[in-house]
């Protein structure tokens, strides 16, 4: 179920309607916002059999193409995600070989690519030769939070499609409804981490631990924002001492910037229905609007090195230490 995004489907929707079906789409937007599920729900669109229905109330999700597609085994349908990080040319090339045969049961073929910024170069230069003599009736969507990390070349042959955190009152409005076993603070405690982010609610909902977890780890942030270099440096080191693989490390930088986001709102006198952390008033005096937009432009630097190459963790987090 697609959470949010009416826009970004309606828009999709009239492109159908308008026979103007771009065949390279490029979805970005941070993690978990339910870009992927907004693509699979694109292609059941464009697939939907259903027989007397207007295109606004499609899908079905009753015939076989919905089914298929919302199952990931439709045999139109290719989806290709990292593994250990990155993205090699053999699974652009097992793509190429696949798209070759033809259609099977669809209009329209569909080649979803996950996280598409940890396409290697190699894979990079051959996607691009593959958008360049693109197939009939195929449909290439991209999904990534970090755009910038593909060639400008293949930016320009894609469609793009901005998605966005989902405001307060949307979320629970969704989340009541679809989630309707969970207790109405179970949902509100959901959406407290979850930040306009789907996924991370419904993750949040699925399992408790994560739910303390992150609620820790924002208390922990609020303590370390503003304090002395010592304590900072010890966080660090504690955190590393159990945190060491990358997803982890994100996860905290992603925390990290939210509560800076949440930080400057409060410097705004902006009142969040998702108040991370109480700043102390001093807090919010002592940090400038320019030194917030610096650090998180810092994390987001430290995210990209992370993800691409093997820096020095501590190092790296320690840095981002001295700018908060």
């Amino acid at each position: 179920m697609l959470i949010g995004h009416k826009k970004q489907l309606e828009f999709l929707r009239k492109s159908i309607e308008n026979r103007r079906i771009s065949q390279a789409l490029l979805f970005a937007g941070e993690d978990s916002l339910g870009k992927k599920k907004a693509a699979f729900e694109f292609l059941k669109i464009l697939n939907c059999r259903a027989e007397g229905e207007s295109l606004k109330d499609k899908p079905c999700n009753l015939c076989q193409n919905c089914k298929l597609i919302e199952e990931g085994r439709h045999p139109d349908l290719l989806f290709i995600k990292p593994e250990n990080r990155v993205i090699q040319i053999s699974k652009i090339r097992e793509a190429q070989a696949a798209l070759s045969l033809g259609r099977q049961m669809a209009e329209y073929r569909g080649v979803v690519i996950d996280n598409a910024h940890l396409l290697n170069s190699q894979a990079q230069g051959a996607l691009l030769k593959t958008l360049e003599e693109p197939a009939k009736n195929t449909v290439f969507i991209l999904i990534t939070s970090k755009p910038f990390m593909l060639l400008e070349t293949i930016r320009s042959r894609c469609e793009v499609l901005k998605f966005y955190p989902l405001p307060y009152n949307e979320m629970e409005k969704s989340f009541k409804a679809a989630y309707n076993k969970y207790k109405a603070e179970e949902i509100a405690s959901a959406l407290f981490v979850a930040r306009g982010r789907p996924g991370i609610a419904i993750k949040a909902l699925a399992d408790s631990q994560y739910l303390l977890r992150e609620k820790a780890m924002f208390a922990e942030i609020g303590k370390i924002i503003g304090s002395g270099i010592f304590e900072k440096f010890s966080f660090v080191k504690s955190f590393l001492d159990k945190n060491k693989d990358a997803e982890s490390i994100n996860e905290f930088l992603d925390a990290l910037t939210l509560c800076l986001r949440d930080l400057m709102q409060k410097k705004l006198k902006v009142y969040s229905n998702y108040p991370l952390v109480s700043f102390k008033e001093e807090v919010i005096e002592k940090f400038s609007f320019e030194k917030i937009s610096q650090a998180v432009e810092f994390i987001e630097k430290i995210k990209f090195l992370i993800s691409v190459f093997n820096v020095n963790k501590r190092l790296a987090l320690e840095n981002l230490m001295l700018e908060i």
